[in-house]
């Protein structure tokens, strides 16, 4: 059973949160999906320690609101170029477990260079700007990097490509503040004249990186541009180390009634399941590490 299969059959709340125009179904959604998204970075976490997958493990924890948040709806037609933690792209697309352990063995898979990425992201981009087929990209970002003179890094060169030719692509940073940077953060810093987004005059939208609600709901809004012919879109995802994005959300679930102990456990329990057969078809003699 895929995640999203599994989703889709787990029984949640009806009826619909009249201020936010999420339904509680899709509420309970986003957090499961976080959730699992969490349990199965622990589990690569570990077996890169073990030394059971090849490379260098990249920390996807306090990502999961970003990534679930973009990628949640996104049509089965749609081309995504995430980052190095791609991994929890395709659990939140479908892909079987077993199938993600398999690739991340295999080494390859996720560990593509950026520019390979984006240049993917963009041309497929342009093919189905040609056919008019509706279908998007999105393209994730660890962080944006920083603007050099003379510099055609591959992050912004894909987001000139995008507003030049206003292709469909959703592009998604994401920055992880620390402690303090919140002053910088609200000064009145000078807008960068050479940034993409304004020399092509596409929105440039900033949202707490740490709440998974505010992230869906941009999303939603900018995926449903960009799908409509409009050009790109860059959702600039910001988040403090100190927060954590799953316990906000439990907070938020149970202001609203719809949070419990039982929910969380009942979640994980069996998600921790299907981790433990996939690990032990995908990587052997590997045991459960959960």
């Amino acid at each position: 059973m895929t995640v999203k299969q599994h989703q889709q059959a787990a029984p949640a709340p009806s009826g619909q949160n009249g201020f936010s125009l999420i339904s509680n179904h899709k509420l309970i959604q986003l957090y499961s999906t976080m959730l699992q998204c969490r349990m199965l970075d622990e589990c690569v976490r570990i077996l890169f320690e073990l030394r059971k997958l090849p490379g260098d493990y990249q920390a996807a924890h306090g990502q999961e609101a970003a990534t679930v948040g973009v990628a949640i709806d996104l049509a089965s037609g749609d081309t995504v170029a995430p980052s190095p933690r791609g991994f929890l792209v395709s659990l939140i697309q479908g892909v079987p477990l077993e199938t993600i352990f398999a690739r991340l063995r295999a080494g390859s898979d996720y560990a593509r260079s950026a520019r390979e990425r984006l240049n993917t992201a963009t041309s497929i981009a342009r093919a189905a700007q040609a056919k008019q087929n509706n279908r998007i990209a999105v393209a994730f970002s660890e962080t944006e990097p920083k603007s050099e003179s003379g510099s055609t890094h591959a992050w912004r060169q894909a987001m000139h490509v995008a507003g030049l030719h206003r292709l469909p692509v959703v592009f998604v940073s994401t920055a992880n503040l620390q402690p303090g940077s919140e002053t910088e953060l609200l000064q009145n810093q000078p807008e960068d004249p050479t940034h993409p987004a304004i020399v092509h005059g596409f929105p440039r939208i900033t949202v707490d990186g740490n709440d998974i609600v505010a992230v869906y709901r941009v999303a939603f809004e900018s995926i449903q541009r960009v799908r409509l012919g409009r050009g790109p879109t860059l959702i600039e995802c910001r988040r403090w180390v100190a927060a954590d994005p799953i316990p906000n959300m439990e907070n938020y679930l149970a202001q609203k009634g719809l949070f419990s102990a039982h929910l969380k456990s009942r979640i994980a329990a069996a998600f921790s399941i299907q981790l433990h057969q996939a690990i032990r078809a995908a990587i052997p003699g590997s045991r459960s590490t959960h």
